[in-house]
């Protein structure tokens, strides 16, 4: 276990049964050069949440903030569509089901998965609509049904990003 910083912790009770603890040390950000101002500056992702439902979409953006990333929300489909098409985030997190008249999941993964220059976003269908099958074929790289543990989000999105080689 010296190999990744952690160390294992056994106790003991004949008759009873072990208990294992294995800590292991937080995954930090490390620096990993200057930028062009001669100042350091942190490896991090670009995670956009498109959520209409603000208490999740809140729950979300601190356990992916925790977990490293940087994290933009939009509680408007239109408004998340034109933000990416000026600055790509490098994952999405989309709900399905957004406020009515708004444009929807569905329509965004189309429009994502349709146009050259954004349709490598890696996309994580975040909702309570369990259609799998259908946010698979569109171009959803994991589909996830409420409710879910939200650190499994982040394990999901980091696994995906770090075998894309990001």
């Amino acid at each position: 276990m010296t190999n990744h910083g952690g160390n294992v912790k056994v106790v003991s009770n004949y008759g009873h049964g072990s208990t294992f603890t294995i800590p292991l040390p937080r995954i930090t950000l490390k620096d990993v050069g200057l930028n062009n101002k001669g100042q350091s500056r942190k490896l991090s992702h670009e995670i956009m949440i498109i959520e209409d439902d603000i208490n999740l979409a809140e729950l979300l953006k601190y356990e992916l903030m925790d977990s490293g990333f940087h994290v933009s929300y939009f509680k408007s489909g239109r408004k998340a569509f034109q933000k990416l098409k000026s600055s790509p985030p490098d994952a999405i997190v989309l709900d399905i089901l957004l406020e009515e008249g708004e444009m929807d999941g569905w329509a965004i993964l189309r429009e994502l998965k349709g146009s050259a220059d954004l349709n490598e976003i890696p996309v994580f269908v975040s909702t309570a609509l369990d259609e799998r099958e259908k946010g698979i074929s569109l171009g959803a790289k994991d589909y996830l049904v409420k409710p879910y543990k939200p650190s499994q989000l982040s394990k999901v999105i980091m696994h995906t990003l770090l075998s894309n080689g990001k």
